[in-house]
C-alpha cells in the first residue's frame, strides 16, 4: 500500500476522471492552452442507468472488503489532487503579493478577512471580536509559513456547550494532530504545535482543518448553525529550543 502511494505521489499530473473538467483546465494551464469553456462527452450514453441501484447493501459491503487497497489508494488520490491544488494557489497568491511568509510569530485579526473557509463574519461587543464557524462542523486557516520553522498554534475559543476530550480535532496538511484543550473561565485555549518537518513537505504551505464534530442554533431566531466562536488565533514561531518569538497582527505580514 505505501508503495502505492508512494508510485503514485511521484506522477506529477494525477486526476480523476469523475472530475474531468478540473482535469481539464489544469491540463490546460500547464500546458499553455486556452481553457475550454465547454467540454462535451460525445461518448456518454444518455440512457444509461447506474448499476449500483442493482446492488444490495450486503453486496457492496462485500464489494467494499475486497477493494479495501484500491479504495485507500483512492482516497489517498484524492487527498493528493487536494493538497496540490491548495499548494499551487498558495504559491500564486505569493507570486502575487497578497500573501508574504511572516518572518516571525503573528497573530491572525479576528476582526479582518480570515485566510480560509468554513467562517461566517466577524461579531464585536465593545472592542472585543470573535467568529462563529460554520454552517459546517469543518473549518479551516490556510496560511504560507517558513519552512525551516516549527510554529505553536493557539486559538482561544468558546463554545454553546461543553467541548471535551475529542470534540475538536485537526489535521494539519492532513495529517492528524494532537489538540491540547485547556478550560480558561468561559473559554478554551486550543494548543498543538506545527513540526518543521511537516511544513518542509509543503515548502511551508499550511492548512489547517478543524473538526467542530457537529454544529448547533443558538436561538430559534438565529438559523445559523454554529460550530465554535473563536476569539484569538496566534502562530508561535519557535526556535530550536522552543521558545517562541513575539507575536506581531497578521496584517503586519500577510494582507488577504
Amino acid at each position: 500500500m505505501h508503495l502505492a502511494m508512494d508510485r503514485l505521489e511521484s506522477i506529477d499530473f494525477v486526476g480523476l476522471t469523475e472530475d474531468i473538467g478540473a482535469v481539464v483546465s489544469t491540463m490546460a494551464q500547464e500546458m499553455n492552452y486556452h481553457p475550454a469553456l465547454y467540454f462535451p462527452f460525445i461518448n456518454e450514453d444518455q440512457a444509461r442507468i447506474d448499476s449500483l441501484q442493482a446492488v444490495s447493501a450486503e453486496e457492496l459491503e462485500i464489494l467494499r472488503e475486497h477493494n479495501s487497497v484500491d479504495l485507500q489508494l483512492y482516497d489517498f488520490a484524492q487527498q493528493l489532487i487536494e493538497r496540490r491544488v491548495f499548494e499551487r494557489n498558495m504559491a500564486q497568491l505569493l507570486r502575487s503579493g497578497v500573501y508574504s511568509v511572516p518572518p516571525g510569530s503573528f497573530e491572525i485579526p479576528i476582526s479582518g478577512i480570515m485566510p480560509g473557509s468554513g467562517w461566517y463574519a466577524p461579531e464585536r461587543d465593545g472592542s472585543t471580536y470573535w467568529r462563529w464557524t460554520g454552517p459546517d462542523r469543518y473549518f479551516t486557516i490556510e496560511v504560507p509559513l517558513r519552512h525551516d520553522k516549527s510554529y505553536r498554534l493557539i486559538m482561544t475559543c468558546g463554545s454553546s456547550r461543553p467541548i471535551g476530550r475529542g470534540d475538536l480535532g485537526a489535521k494539519v496538511n492532513d495529517a492528524p494532530i494532537t489538540i491540547e484543550l485547556l478550560p480558561e473561565g468561559n473559554s478554551y485555549r486550543c494548543q498543538f504545535v506545527i513540526p518543521r518537518t511537516l511544513l518542509a513537505q509543503s515548502s511551508g504551505f499550511c492548512r489547517i482543518r478543524f473538526d467542530a464534530r457537529e454544529t448547533t442554533r443558538l436561538t430559534h431566531l438565529d438559523i445559523r448553525a454554529l460550530g465554535v466562536s473563536v476569539r484569538q488565533i496566534v502562530f508561535e514561531c519557535l526556535d530550536p529550543d522552543g521558545v517562541s518569538t513575539r507575536p506581531n497582527s497578521l496584517n503586519d505580514d500577510v494582507s488577504a
